[in-house]
């Protein structure tokens, strides 16, 4: 017979405390530090990455940086999606998978650490040999990023529900910290990133960057503990009912076609600044921009990416082809995003002179923003024709299921008299 201490019988209950009041639990813990760490990465390096690639080896080439980043941004919507499918409902494989990743995600840090600091006294020239090495660290870090969401973020959801084994659904309260949990990861990442890295140069970034998620990810690996044989259960919320989920289908339509229009707004800010940079720049007293010109294309960029990632995840959530798999909303936007951003380098290998002697500012980017923003508006516009054709066959079917219905009724009654 085992003999629990009193020691160990009083952290037990501890533990219990915490999870029945705040969810928590030892290896969700860990699971939300490696998700931030995640995220401040993300913020800090990966996110900006193009500006690392201009520095060091392509001043000259702003194209090759710009396809770089799209390829990089393409695999990681693409690595999502097979993650997703591949690890299923197994924590164990989700475990394993989010293990894997992690230590690709670090490589490529690690790589470009090496790289910023041999070459920080190294001269321009002699920098260019070394640009094939970027497209493995564009693979590693798309792979890494990949596994963030919704692999890692599952994963964490999973483990906030760990203690409650037999239950598949969550109260209230249980949501709401479920929720501060979860989107707490990508607030305290953007923060740190926001407010830690500030005047620091490329390598003493990629360093801290290291400092946090290498301990962050042992902490995950050998801190917790996972199941690798059972499922991972699903955690519903009570609260919600077909009312709710009405609305939200209402407001989702509304939501994309906002965030399609406002996707013309930025592109049109965008092209509006580069205009107005060129001109400041080729006057011969003035050549200074500043960073808040870029304000209002950030603001109206940040607003509709989260409008239209939130409702094209409710779109595609709602289908009831989608419903077998865990978060199909973000699975089925990743398979969509992906393809866009690789649709992104043809869009650039056409029009490449305009991407030419950017270090000089004799780009001409205000041109392929103009392209991007009426492409936006032709797509806009045939989103518009197939939403207006679904409608009217949905519309048709619905009459026609409804007739059936009443000749259906009408016969039950007649056979009945």
């Amino acid at each position: 017979m085992e003999i629990i201490s009193p020691r160990s019988s009083r952290a037990q209950a501890t533990n219990v405390k915490l999870h029945d009041h705040f969810l928590f639990t030892p290896t969700a813990f860990f699971t939300w530090g490696l998700a931030a760490s995640y995220y401040m990465v993300e913020y800090a390096c990966v996110s900006i990455i193009i500006t690392f690639y201009t520095e060091k080896a392509m001043e000259n080439k702003l194209a090759d940086a710009a396809i770089l980043v799209c390829v990089q941004e393409g695999l990681t919507s693409f690595a999502a999606v097979v993650l997703a499918r591949f690890t299923g409902e197994r924590s164990g494989r989700r475990f394993y998978a989010i293990v894997l990743s992690t230590a690709l995600y670090i490589a490529g840090v690690i790589i470009l650490w090496s790289y910023a600091n041999y070459t920080s006294h190294q001269k321009p020239e002699n920098q260019e040999h070394n640009v094939p090495l970027f497209w493995v660290v564009s693979c590693l870090l798309a792979i890494g990023k990949g596994v963030s969401d919704p692999v890692l973020k599952s994963f964490l959801e999973h483990n906030l529900c760990a203690s409650s084994a037999e239950r598949t659904s969550l109260t209230k309260r249980e949501e709401i910290y479920k929720n501060i949990w979860v989107h707490s990861t990508w607030i305290v990442g953007a923060i740190i990133a926001i407010f830690g890295f500030l005047g620091l140069e490329w390598p003493p970034v990629l360093k801290v960057s290291l400092i946090v998620i290498v301990p962050s990810s042992l902490l995950f690996l050998f801190g917790g503990s996972t199941s690798t044989t059972k499922p991972m259960g699903r955690c519903v919320s009570l609260h919600k009912n077909a009312t709710t989920v009405t609305k939200r289908g209402r407001n989702m339509k509304w939501l994309l076609m906002f965030s399609c229009t406002a996707y013309s707004l930025v592109l049109g800010a965008a092209w509006k600044v580069e205009i107005d940079r060129n001109k400041v720049a080729n006057e011969e007293d003035s050549n200074k921009t500043s960073v808040a010109w870029l304000s209002p294309h950030y603001v109206l960029l940040g607003l509709v990416e989260g409008l239209a990632q939130s409702g094209l995840e409710e779109l595609f959530g709602n289908d009831n082809e989608n419903q077998t798999m865990r978060n199909p909303g973000k699975i089925s936007k990743d398979m969509v995003s992906c393809v866009g951003k690789f649709l992104g380098i043809p869009c650039i290998l056409i029009v490449r002179r305009w991407f030419d002697k950017f270090d000089e500012d004799q780009a001409h980017l205000d041109r392929f923003y103009l392209m991007l923003g009426i492409l936006s508006c032709v797509f806009f516009c045939i989103y518009l024709g197939v939403a207006f054709v679904y409608m009217k066959v949905n519309n048709v079917s619905s009459d026609a299921e409804d007739e059936g219905n009443n000749d259906i009724s009408n016969r039950v009654h007649v056979e009945s008299t």
